[in-house]
């Protein structure tokens, strides 16, 4: 047993580099095992434990230094590794926790919850933005966590629309998006430029269903019914009629598409009088310089 005067020595405190500046990754690596080494040979049962706080002030500490922004899948396996360490962060859909993702993890990958975490400076909660992405969250962080632990990192595969469009829904309501950019970029470009009938109805009909207010920014979705919009209002639409049918069984996305032709209509209206105020203006200046022409340039009336 230590005695009164044994002085209490403070567990280490790892310090995760945010920048390799002139060290290689191989010597990073070595460095971190080092120090994760050191703290794991001095954990045994004579150590004082941390308390929670103690922990959540260490990982603070840690935030404070770090980058959200860098893509964790370019850092070194063992600095990855470190970040699957220390507590957990419940996932929640409807009230149920349907998984955990860990409070390192979370922090580096996501440029959301890093700001809120330093600012609130306690553990943040992760929910579901709508009950359909229950299972995406929790592929995503499983994706995520699995990932980190490679030799090499690898990135999410491409599967069907519904899935892949819940995956990147997940991903950016939790300021994970660049995690699932691959398999967006991919379905970015086939609803950009494929005619609406090759696209469907049931692919329309998806991004219907999930079109709800916690989703109102998805780009994706606003970027093809702006699109579709346009093909529309300027007849670019092959079958009308089939077009018109299908926007009979999506009200939602009807609704914009004519909200968008509104705004248009009214822009369009504004332009209009623009033009007819700048046409007036030229007609009434063309009139005055034949009318001073006419009085010899004088500046009074007639007679004068």
């Amino acid at each position: 047993m230590a005695s009164q005067n044994t002085p209490i020595h403070s567990a280490p405190v790892l310090n995760f580099p945010t920048m390799y500046g002139q060290k290689s990754k191989t010597q990073i690596e070595a460095q971190i095992a080092s120090n994760t080494n050191k703290v794991d040979a001095k954990s045994n049962p004579g150590q004082l434990r941390k308390t929670s706080e103690e922990k959540l002030l260490e990982i603070y500490n840690w935030a404070r230094t770090m980058e959200s922004k860098e893509d964790v899948r370019d850092m070194p396996r063992a600095y990855r590794l470190t970040l699957l360490e220390g507590p957990k962060v419940d996932l929640t859909c409807g009230g149920e926790v349907v998984g955990a993702v860990p409070l390192r993890m979370l922090l580096a990958t996501s440029p959301t919850f890093h700001k809120q975490f330093l600012i609130d400076q306690e553990i943040p909660t992760v929910r579901a933005v709508h009950p359909a992405l229950r299972g995406a969250l929790v592929s995503l962080v499983e994706y995520l966590k699995n990932t980190l632990t490679k030799a090499k990192c690898y990135y999410l595969k491409k599967t069907t629309f519904e899935d892949d469009i819940d995956l990147i829904l997940a991903a950016e309501s939790l300021g994970l998006g660049r995690y699932a950019a691959n398999i967006r970029s991919i379905w970015w470009i086939y609803l950009r430029t494929q005619p609406v009938e090759k696209i469907g109805f049931d692919k329309l009909q998806a991004l219907e269903t999930r079109m709800v207010p916690q989703t109102k920014d998805f780009k994706m979705t606003k970027m093809l019914i702006e699109r579709l919009t346009r093909q529309w209002y300027h007849y670019q639409i092959a079958n009308l009629t089939e077009f018109d049918a299908w926007m009979e069984k999506l009200p939602k996305m009807l609704h914009a598409m004519n909200e968008h032709v509104d705004n248009w209509d009214a822009i369009r209206a504004q332009k209009q009088a623009a033009s007819k105020q700048r046409k007036h203006e030229v007609e009434k200046k063309a009139y005055d310089e034949q009318l001073r022409a006419a009085r010899g340039g004088r500046a009074g009336g007639f007679g004068m």
